[in-house]
C-alpha cells in the first residue's frame, strides 16, 4: 500500500503542484483548500502524513495540528511557510510536526523529510533514496531538478 499524504493549502496553485509531485514520487495524495476541510478529509482520506501550508484564513496550519493533536489522530505532519517565526518554530515542534520547511521549498529536501517522516513512523517511501523523480514534459508547475516548484506554479 502506497502511504496516503494529504496536502493542505489554500493556494489552489501549490496545493495542486505539491500534490502532483508527491503522486510523481509514488505517494496516493488527497488535497484540502483549508484546516476545517483537513479536518474532513482526514476521517474519510486517513493519511500517513499531513502537509500543511502554515499561513491559511479560517484555521492556520498550527491551528490544525491543535485540533488533530486534540483528537488523538497519530499521524505525522510536515508545515511550510513562506516565513516561519521563532514562535511558530516552537509551537509546531511543540504540537508534533517532523519538519517545518521554509518557501520556497527545495524538492530534494522535500523528499528526504518525507522519507524520513515515514520511517519514523515505520513505513516505507515509495522510492529508494537518490531515485530521480520523473516528471512528464506537459507539466511545467514543478522542476524536479533540485529548483523549486513553487515558483513555476506562480508563473507556469
Amino acid at each position: 500500500m502506497r502511504p496516503r499524504i494529504l496536502v493542505v493549502d489554500d493556494d489552489p496553485a501549490e496545493r495542486e503542484s505539491m500534490a502532483e509531485l508527491l503522486r510523481l514520487w509514488g505517494y496516493q495524495t488527497d488535497m484540502a483548500r483549508d484546516g476545517f476541510d483537513a479536518l474532513e478529509k482526514v476521517l474519510s482520506f486517513v493519511p500517513d502524513l499531513v502537509v500543511s501550508d502554515l499561513h491559511m484564513p479560517l484555521m492556520d496550519g498550527i491551528q490544525l495540528l491543535q485540533i488533530l493533536k486534540r483528537q488523538s489522530r497519530v499521524m505525522s505532519s510536515i508545515i511550510i511557510a513562506g516565513e516561519l517565526t521563532p514562535s511558530e518554530k516552537c509551537q509546531g515542534v511543540a504540537l508534533g510536526a517532523f519538519a517545518l520547511l521554509e518557501k520556497p521549498v527545495d524538492p530534494e529536501r522535500l523528499r528526504t523529510e518525507l522519507a524520513n517522516c515515514l520511517r519514523a513512523q515505520q513505513i516505507r517511501p515509495p522510492f529508494a533514496p537518490g531515485e530521480a523523480a520523473v516528471a512528464t514534459p506537459s507539466r511545467r508547475r514543478y522542476a524536479t531538478d533540485g529548483k523549486n516548484f513553487w515558483s513555476k506554479a506562480k508563473t507556469g
